[in-house]
């Protein structure tokens, strides 16, 4: 018997080895295909040869930052309305408001709590 969730991708994208391996582990464990990315230049890469269906994208990363990132993947044709979520330990207004003016589709404070995840990840598939 398959899982339903096989058939969707989930993208995670942070600069640091352990946040995506627990990101990818939630998944995982979930059933989803699960792709990473190390920084926003590599899943502005990736975006362009498959379409995820949700990413996790952290806020903070060198060279360009989550909501810089959304905000390139939002130009590309076909992934105007790509669902993301960001994931991040910022949770000031500042940062608020500049990732959802980005557009994103919600926000998950780290340290992340597994049925959060997954019931948001859940909601935008749906």
């Amino acid at each position: 018997m398959t899982n339903s969730n096989e058939k969707f991708t989930i993208l995670v994208v942070d600069d640091l080895a352990q946040n995506r391996r627990i990101l990818k582990n939630i998944a995982r464990h979930a059933g989803y295909t699960v792709d990473e990315c190390t920084s926003g230049i590599e899943a502005i890469q990736y975006v362009y040869n498959k379409k995820p269906d949700v990413i996790l994208m952290d806020y903070k990363m060198p060279e360009i930052s989550g909501p810089e990132t959304i905000k390139e993947i939002r130009k590309i044709n076909g992934l105007e309305n790509v669902k993301v979520l960001m994931v991040t330990a910022r949770n000031d207004s500042t940062s608020v408001k500049k990732a959802m003016n980005a557009g994103i589709d919600g926000y998950i404070i780290k340290p992340v709590n597994i049925h959060d995840v997954l019931s948001k990840i859940a909601s935008l598939l749906n």
